[in-house]
């Protein structure tokens, strides 16, 4: 039995040391090369819905949706909190999560539960992301995953998620929000 036990912190300080660590209700987190603490409590909406707002993006060959690339243009409502799973308000929505999309052509698609969620440094260390897992199911093995890059900017007074693009081939969603927080 102890010995079950010390596996089991060993493989879970292995898995933390690699991937971040798990999301806690604290949604504080410290890089353990730098030792230095991101409090992303401040970034947390006040509004129970989360942040929501409306974007204009690309749709590329039908399935992909992107802001940086054209073919067709698509207005995607988006709604996300950190740290805390929210109520969809998207009709369609049927899951638990903090990452929502709705548009006309996919419905409502969730793209992560904050419960399901680890961080870690961004790779230009001028932040941190927060990666969430387990949204919708997208068949037998694989689900969407959406990555919130938390990064510095000086110039913002006030935080506003954007969405940035979709990795189609592992249906993941990349959000930013930039903010003073992280310098």
């Amino acid at each position: 039995m102890l010995r079950t036990g010390i596996f089991l912190i060993l493989m879970l300080a292995c898995f933390m040391s690699v991937f971040g660590r798990f999301l806690s209700t604290d949604c504080q987190y410290m890089d353990p090369t730098t030792g230095k603490k991101y409090d992303l409590r401040p970034l947390i909406s006040s509004n129970p819905a989360g942040y929501t707002w409306n974007q204009t993006i690309w749709s590329i060959g039908g399935y992909s949706l992107d802001s940086l690339s054209n073919d067709v243009q698509v207005n995607v409502s988006f709604q996300l909190q950190l740290c805390k799973d929210i109520q969809p308000i998207f009709k369609g929505c049927n899951s638990t999560g903090a990452a929502y999309s709705y548009d006309m052509k996919n419905g409502c698609i969730n793209w992560g539960q904050a419960t399901a969620a680890a961080f870690d440094v961004v790779p230009f260390k001028d932040g941190v992301f927060l990666q969430m897992f387990h949204g919708d199911k997208i068949n037998h093995w694989q689900k969407y995953m959406s990555n919130i890059y938390i990064v510095c900017d000086k110039t913002v007074t006030q935080p506003m998620p954007m969405f940035e693009h979709i990795k189609s081939d592992i249906s993941q969603a990349h959000f930013k929000i930039r903010t003073k927080l992280m310098c």
